[in-house]
């Protein structure tokens, strides 16, 4: 303490301290304290833990020992003064002694109870573990912006357009590509005639021309000795992704759509979207609720946006539309506490088109003698156009020529309106055919209707029966039980008007699942009319119930899991039960799936038994064998499934129990690109880890190559790829990108290579200028930062200013003193904040020697040589050691790559011996554990973790996956 009573300033009686400071939303950061010799306690740093917590805080504007702003969210102001050692809050005033405020070097210093008693900060340090805690009634900033932030990561983009990563890997077309081929093949065994019948089905997808090219091939032999076969589906389509007049084309055997599809040997063109469209539009959301309530909006039970009731009680959103079912809920919270929830379901069929948006399809062509002789060589024409004349309504006409069926052509068109928001509507009109209108509805209660009605206008092939008009219903509503019981019920019908009478048809049911039993009953029968008298049909009712007995329960193993399933059909024509069902079904070995079941016809009298055995074969084939005995005839089957693809980036085939021809697959090589080629060549070496994850659904695989195959892809979409650096076992390993997106190719594996490199060191060191001398800085914080990547990392120097980093992935980056310190020591970058650059090295990039230079603001400074800025027997000191260190942990970790685990120890206990790191401790730990010893291994790990929480520690099984591959490649 000063003679004229201003806080004392750090001096030879106390000594910096790094503490582990834990807290929610701040997670485990060091904090630089001082441990004050003369008081005998801790004092802890005041804009270093405000800044860490968020709060409010500035340097004084009229006194430099000053610290003044407002804490928490409260607006209450403070003012902590280390001149007179006082501090006053919310109209308190508190004075203490200077034992108990400090200014120190880099940051002003209050013991822990000053804290706990003006701001109710209660800090807790333990000098045995050297950590810092806090309890406080207060919620801190840092806590409600995280709660905020947590919010709206929550709350949905409104926008609802996918983002994509950059793009690396595009559309690539080839004139031809070998590509996939599923297959189908069968036997069945008549077993009391001893005949036999075989059957195949092959479905050949490959690339051809730019496009993809696929057919089918159905053939077999019958039970009475003949063979048949025929080529079907054979077509071609070539995408255009992103032009809006023209996005595929397909030439081949094909379907016109229309009111009567046709197969026809042609070619079709359109405009549709390859990717279905997500967001059709938006929507707007209004209401009154009490003044000053707070509204919140629910988008499939996800929060959408929030907002305030204004004075007037008046809240508006307008939200975005997806196709299919979209469920809002509003839900308002009145000043007075109440909770008012109302909800709605909106219904966009993709026949919906956006506003302002054209979309056309054509067909034409040749009718197709492999499905439909009779219309062999006909000529077939279709086309229409649909427009989205609001967000409310779309209009679509179309004209479609079929000259087998009329010699001249038929014009519709359509209109879809969605009504009140909730209400979709339909008219078709058809002239001289036929007038359609169809409404339905979704309530929020799951409760829906659907009306359809048509008028014909005469005989005509889309009037077979000769109709007049029809009208359908169909109405379903959920009914209210217990809440363990779900239940339901639903009516349909259709009436249809003929010139001779009427004929009604109706169906009823009602279900209901209680616990794990699942029950069902349908009634059904069909009425009559004929010239003024009615003709009761022939009632027909079911029942039906299902129950899985839980993997939980305390029955013997082999019923654990078992299915039952039974049903039975009353027939009102016979006055009795016409039909009982019975099957069991239990899954074996956990790739197969056993089914037994037995069905008696009681008007015949004729029993069956089936049972069957469905296996996966290690997800490369399917098995599927069933028996089947009726009245003595006894029939089995035999069929195999899948699909085999060739990779021919790896010449080699791949196998799958999915079929995958019309779909699309990728070979993704992640390796050590040790020639720094930036591609996968000879001598580099593959990381065999599943470690990309996709934002759409995919299979993924490891092969006995390495390369993870992702199967199962849409051809032509776009997906984006993550590289999930967890699943890698070597910790300091870094992908050249880690985010990036491609399009999958049609009917084959897209090639996609990722390498890897060992991540990036610097060192340096930090000096301020203080007179004519010039001298390390130790205690500064330094914020290194990513120019084009989102790496970031807080840098710490020590004793002397010498400061390094390790595990830094390839990319620039920034680094820049924390402009606290540099306000509060007065000083400023010499020549401004530093950057660097890590390149892509298989060996790892080390940047040396960054030196920054603070100086007094706006003081000149001219630096003689770089030498002059430390003195040099301390430059060397600082230096010498850090490099020979850094560089033997480097030589360390190639060891470990070359499997040389021995000389790995010795180079890591080398570093360790010139200059004592955090992360050649980790290092060393990982060694141990590849060497067997377990025990020392975690206590290393656990030592490195107390100097530095966020020093990477590998995963124990990714290790053990490690050594299995290299003793599998001795």
């Amino acid at each position: 303490m000063t003679e004229n009573g201003t806080a004392h300033a750090q001096t030879d009686d106390t000594d910096e301290v790094l503490l582990i400071f834990s807290y929610q939303g701040v997670g485990r950061v060091y904090v630089t304290s001082l441990y004050d010799y003369r008081s005998d306690q801790m004092m802890l740093p005041v804009t270093e833990l405000f800044s860490l917590l968020d709060i409010n805080y500035r340097r004084g504007r009229e006194q430099s020992n000053v610290v003044e702003g407002t804490f928490l969210t409260n607006g209450k102001p403070y003012s902590i003064n280390f001149d007179n050692f006082t501090v006053t809050y919310d109209d308190r005033r508190f004075e203490y002694d200077a034992d108990r405020m400090m200014a120190g070097n880099l940051d002003f210093y209050l013991a822990p109870e000053v804290f706990n008693e003006v701001f109710g900060m209660d800090f807790t340090v333990n000098l045995n573990a050297l950590t810092l805690s806090l309890v406080s009634q207060n919620l801190m900033p840092i806590e409600e912006r995280r709660q905020r932030e947590q919010a709206r990561s929550r709350i949905e983009d409104r926008s609802f357009e996918r983002e994509f990563n950059p793009l690396l890997y595009g559309r690539n077309q080839d004139v031809f590509r070998t590509g996939f081929l599923d297959y189908n093949i069968g036997a069945a065994s008549l077993v009391n005639e001893q005949r036999q019948n075989y059957s195949y089905n092959f479905i050949g997808g490959t690339e051809f021309l730019g496009g993809d090219l696929q057919g089918s091939h159905t053939g077999g032999y019958t039970a009475d000795g003949e063979w048949f076969n025929r080529t079907s589906n054979f077509r071609w389509r070539y995408v255009l992704r992103d032009n809006p007049f023209i996005s595929t084309i397909q030439a081949g055997q094909l379907t016109t759509g229309g009111l009567s599809p046709v197969r026809i040997r042609g070619i079709s063109v359109t405009n549709e979207p390859i990717e279905s469209r997500q967001l059709y539009g938006s929507y707007v959301v209004e209401g009154t609720a009490e003044p000053e309530s707070e509204v919140e909006i629910y988008f499939n039970n996800r929060l959408l946006d929030y907002t305030r009731a204004d004075a007037l009680g008046y809240y508006r959103f307008e939200v975005p539309l997806r196709y299919g079912t979209t469920r809002l809920e509003t839900r308002i919270f009145t000043p007075s506490g109440e909770l008012r929830v109302s909800e709605r379901q909106i219904q966009i069929p993709f026949v919906f088109i956006p506003r302002g948006t054209t979309q056309y399809s054509i067909q034409a062509g040749l009718g197709d003698r492999t499905f439909e002789p009779d219309m062999e060589n006909s000529q077939n024409v279709h086309g229409n156009l649909a427009y989205g004349l609001t967000n409310w309504l779309t209009t679509r006409v179309g004209v479609e020529y079929n000259d087998f069926e009329s010699s001249t052509p038929s014009v519709y068109g359509s209109a879809s309106a969605r009504v009140f928001s909730q209400y979709l509507l339909n008219v078709d009109v058809v002239p001289n055919s036929f007038y359609r209108a169809q409404t339905n509805v979704i309530f929020a209660s799951s409760r829906s209707l659907s009306l359809s009605y048509t008028y014909f206008e005469g005989l005509s092939r889309f009037n077979n029966r000769q109709a007049d008009q029809q009208l359908s219903a169909n109405v379903y509503t959920p009914v209210p039980f217990l809440s363990s019981i779900s239940a339901g019920t639903r009516l349909s019908a259709d009436h249809i008007l003929f010139p001779w009478g009427s004929e009604t048809r109706y169906s009823t049911d009602l279900f209901f699942r209680l616990m794990n039993v699942n029950l069902r009953f349908n009634y059904r029968d069909v009425f009559t009319r004929v010239g003024g008298e009615n003709r009761p049909g022939s009632g027909q009712m079911t029942g039906s119930a299902s129950y899985t007995i839980p993997r939980q329960s305390v029955l013997p193993r082999p019923f654990r899991g078992l299915s039952l399933r039974g049903s039975a059909v009353y027939d009102q024509r016979f006055d009795g039960i016409r039909q009982v069902d019975v099957q069991i079904t239990r899954s074996l070995f956990r790739n197969g799936r056993f089914t037994f079941g037995g069905t008696r016809q009681f008007q015949s009298g004729l029993t069956i038994v089936q049972a069957g055995l469905n296996l996966d074969l290690g997800g490369r084939a399917r098995s599927s064998s069933d028996f089947r005995s009726a009245s003595g005839n006894y029939t089995a089957r035999q069929t195999f499934r899948g699909s085999i693809g060739f990779d021919d980036n790896f010449g080699r085939l791949q196998a799958t129990d999915r079929q995958q021809v019309g779909r699309a697959a990728a070979s993704v090589v992640m390796f050590i690109d040790n020639n720094n080629s930036g591609t996968f060549d000879e001598g580099d070496e593959i990381l065999p880890h599943a470690a990309v994850r996709l934002d759409r659904s995919a299979n993924a695989r490891v092969g006995r190559d390495g390369v993870v195959r992702l199967t199962q892809l849409q051809s032509y979409y776009r997906y984006n790829l993550e590289i999930n650096r967890n699943a890698i076992p070597h910790p300091l390993l870094v992908p050249a990108v880690d985010k990036f997106s491609f399009i999958a190719d049609p009917n084959q594996y897209k090639r996609i290579e990722i390498p890897f490199y060992r991540s990036g060191v610097i060192d340096g060191t930090v000096s301020v200028k203080r007179g004519d001398e010039t001298e390390g800085q130790g205690g500064m914080r330094l914020f290194m930062t990513g120019i084009d990547n989102d790496f970031s990392e807080t840098v710490r120097t020590f004793y002397g200013g010498g400061f390094y980093a390790m595990d830094i992935p390839p990319g620039r980056y920034r680094l820049e003193v924390d402009p606290t310190q540099l306000d509060f020591l007065g000083v400023v970058h010499y020549d401004g904040e530093k950057e660097f650059e890590i390149r892509s090295l298989a060996d790892g990039d080390f940047v040396e020697d960054i030196r920054i230079l603070l100086v007094p603001e706006g003081e000149e400074f001219v630096p003689v040589t770089a030498e002059s800025l430390l003195e040099e027997r301390l430059y060397d000191e600082l230096t010498a050691d850090l490099r020979e260190s850094v560089g033997m942990y480097v030589r360390a970790q190639q060891y470990i790559y070359q499997g040389e685990f021995r000389a790995a120890l010795r180079a890591v206990d080398n570093s360790l011996a010139t200059f004592e790191t955090d992360h050649a401790i980790a290092l060393r730990g990982t060694i141990l554990y590849l060497l067997g010893d377990r025990t020392e291994a975690a206590r290393h790990w656990r030592r490195a973790n107390e100097q530095n929480p966020d020093i990477p520690i590998p995963n124990t099984e990714l290790l053990d996956l490690m050594l299995d591959t290299q003793r599998g490649n001795r």
